[in-house]
């Protein structure tokens, strides 16, 4: 029964806090509506909260992305490292560099030579990028970042996947960066401006 009531208390938060959520158009859940669960410790007591899937009038609302801060505080949390797999595994990254790079050609409508010429790198080089040879360092795979012509969110993502830290705007160097990847500015243009802030320039 205080399940049931915990349970009864936690839907109607999410369902008042609107903007906690992102809406996707309605879609069959793969195995069921509650796909996994946070635990929260709340006045000493673990209370589970049912946080990524939930259909509500035949809608799947999605929780946003937990960010890493978030998830580092759970595995320091956690008793044990399946349990804590286990609830984080849908935020791991599942694929590598190069197959990330094909997708994002592929849903940005990028052809990879452009993609290569645009970015000013090394033409056998960043092809070696594209096929998985290579690692690029953080520099070299932002170059690529506006020679694909990413978007912020897109570039993060690609960070994530290589394993480099994430654009963080209280950095001068990311801070020129993110505004050269938000104003839509080419890699020419965006070395300028660090160059004028006294910064390493891409490349």
């Amino acid at each position: 029964m205080r399940g049931a009531v915990s349970f009864l208390f936690f839907y109607k938060v999410f369902w008042g806090v609107g903007t906690f959520f992102k809406k996707s158009p309605r879609k069959p859940l793969a195995n069921s509506a509650l796909n996994s669960c946070l635990c929260k410790r709340i006045g000493g007591r673990n209370l589970t909260i049912f946080a990524v899937f939930f259909i509500i009038k035949g809608e799947v609302i999605v929780l946003e992305e937990k960010d890493t801060t978030k998830i580092v505080e759970e595995l320091k949390l956690s008793p044990d490292f399946t349990r804590f797999y286990d609830e984080n595994k849908d935020y791991m990254v599942s694929e590598s560099l190069a197959e990330l790079l094909e997708k994002l050609l592929a849903e940005k409508g990028v052809k990879k030579a452009d993609a290569v010429k645009n970015s000013d790198l090394n033409e056998v080089y960043a092809y070696q990028i594209f096929s998985g040879v290579r690692v690029p360092d953080r520099k070299k795979l932002l170059c690529l970042a506006f020679g694909m012509g990413l978007t912020i969110d897109e570039t993060q993502r690609l960070l994530k996947c290589a394993g480099y830290p994430a654009l963080y705007v209280k950095l001068p160097f990311d801070s020129v960066v993110l505004y050269g990847l938000t104003k839509r500015l080419d890699l020419i243009r965006t070395n300028e401006i660090l160059y004028e802030y006294g910064q390493e320039t891409l490349g």
